[in-house]
């Protein structure tokens, strides 16, 4: 998927405090990649390529099970990162390539990639690195996933942490991210700049296997 052919709407319609979470964790950075996150206002008529619908039996549930849904398709996932990403891939099940960079440091920045939306970045002891990683990766839908990890101050501990938790990773040379103009909005995004070089390590390690095939 092209960045600049990413345009979707996807109607929100979870209240719960984990969904609430990762609505407000993902919204900023998807704008910047030309995808509406939103929460209908008023009780009127829900509009939008995909709706994230509430569990059932919730309040929310009972609000909107009347509401006319003007969409293509419909989503019910209790996991919301499951949720947002089937909507995210929709009419797919699920994303062809998942795309890891890291940075590691004093902790271990990561960004996730999938089939070009920058999905999520986050920071976490390299330490945990592994369990933390294969956590999230085995929330979202994909086909396979691809690790790369920087050579910074912490990629021994880092790559040992990927070991332990049975991920395959590569190591690439990160001497060049922290100066690498932002050519990427969503990089923009990220004023953290660990985050911003695992992103780059990510959509770079990207480019180029789009590039190999």
């Amino acid at each position: 998927m092209d960045w600049g052919l990413a345009r979707r709407s996807i109607a929100w319609l979870r209240a719960d405090g984990e969904a609430i979470a990762v609505f407000r964790e993902a919204r900023g950075l998807l704008a910047l990649q030309g995808v509406s996150l939103y929460q209908p206002s008023g009780l009127g008529s829900v509009v939008a390529d995909v709706s994230v619908e509430p569990l059932p039996g919730s309040p929310e549930w009972l609000a909107y099970r009347g509401l006319e849904r003007r969409v293509a398709w419909r989503v019910v996932e209790r996991d919301p990162w499951r949720a947002l990403s089937l909507a995210l891939a929709a009419p797919r099940r699920a994303f062809e390539t998942l795309s890891v960079g890291v940075d590691p440091g004093k902790l271990c920045a990561v960004s996730v990639v999938a089939d070009g939306f920058l999905l999520r970045a986050w920071k976490t002891p390299c330490r945990i690195l592994g369990s933390s990683l294969a956590a999230f990766l085995g929330r979202i839908p994909h086909r396979r996933a691809v690790v790369t990890v920087g050579s910074g101050p912490g990629v021994v501990e880092a790559v040992s942490s990927l070991s332990e938790a049975s991920l395959e990773y590569g190591v690439a040379d990160e001497s060049w991210t922290t100066s690498r103009p932002a050519l990427w909005r969503p990089l923009r995004h990220l004023k953290d700049r660990d985050l911003a070089a695992s992103a780059t390590i990510a959509l770079t390690s990207s480019s180029r296997r789009r590039a190999m095939i």
